[in-house]
């Protein structure tokens, strides 16, 4: 009779966590996302899409009943470049009802900038 249990008891078999991942960045980068995600939905987003892998202006998308708001989400700091691509986003999409914000983590907690659309425009 062979019993049930042993194979789950073997060595090697399921998942094992890695101690020191290599992308750390990647993955606090993405847990970062995933909190703004959660706070979209408490929030009534009717849905959130956020893009994997990214590296243009946008890391998430949040349709609301009554906009749409694009979100951009960095550790402590926006790069003037990164800051003018957005602002350029922001341009283009003024006259309908979508926002772009960025969303910058700051000792655990979020401090969210509405871009608006450069002055000179």
């Amino acid at each position: 009779m062979v019993n049930a249990n042993k194979a789950s008891r073997r060595k090697g078999w399921g998942y094992r966590k890695k101690k020191n991942p290599k992308n750390r960045n990647y993955v606090r980068g993405r847990a970062r996302e995933y909190r703004v995600i959660r706070r979209l939905l408490k929030e009534g987003a009717v849905w959130v899409v956020r893009s994997y892998a990214s590296h243009g202006p946008i890391d998430i998308t949040a349709v609301f009943p009554d906009r749409v708001r694009l979100i951009q989400v960095k550790k402590e700091y926006l790069p003037p470049k990164e800051r003018r691509e957005l602002e350029g986003l922001a341009l283009s999409f003024s006259a309908q009802n979508i926002q772009v914000e960025v969303w910058l983590s700051k000792n655990g907690r979020f401090q969210i900038e509405v871009i608006k659309p450069p002055r000179n425009s």
